[in-house]
């Protein structure tokens, strides 16, 4: 078991007797889906019954909601850059799109 998981199982036990009553009002953030994912598994293996599981977020889904944007892929926002670039810069002095 790796360090993230201990940590995982200790963060969930201690939400699960203090909130244990009270996890379908919960909201957690973590830092990724995975991480999601393995807290979920640990939540769930502290209960014998089945469980209300409170909402859980990686990060990047938290500010999408809380910011009602979308975060782009570094794809699309690597040619919104180069955009940018181009039109804040004079087209001599632009470079192309692989040396930017």
């Amino acid at each position: 078991m790796c360090s993230m998981d201990k940590f995982i199982n200790k963060i969930a036990k201690q939400i699960y007797d203090t909130k244990q009553d009270q996890l379908e009002k919960l909201s957690i953030v973590l830092p990724s889906k995975r991480a999601g994912i393995f807290f979920k598994q640990a939540l769930s293996d502290l209960s014998d019954i089945p469980i209300w599981m409170p909402k859980i977020y990686s990060i990047e889904e938290w500010l999408e909601e809380l910011s009602g944007f979308t975060i782009i892929d570094k794809t699309q926002l690597l040619f919104e850059m180069y955009i940018s670039y181009q039109n804040v810069f004079p087209k001599y002095e632009q470079d192309s799109f692989e040396v930017f």
